[in-house]
């Protein structure tokens, strides 16, 4: 999925694995981030859904994606 996503011209800084119950693949998002992370939600097949970025989630100043085991 980063490197997809690095392909179509998005700013990847950083993959790694995390332990977060993410049910599907979701793009999180700080307010600054919500239109772009409806965007990617709305056009990326991989990617299922948006939501607010969960306090456990340090604030990172941009979107935050989380896919699950065989996301593509």
């Amino acid at each position: 999925v980063a490197d997809r996503l690095a392909g179509l011209g998005w700013n990847v800084r950083n993959v790694t694995s995390v332990r977060y119950a993410v049910k599907e693949p979701t793009v999180f998002y700080d307010q600054t981030g919500k239109a772009a992370a409806l965007w990617l939600a709305s056009h990326d097949v991989s990617i299922h859904r948006a939501m607010p970025r969960p306090n456990a989630f340090l604030p990172t100043g941009g979107l935050i994606v989380a896919v699950t085991a065989g996301s593509r």
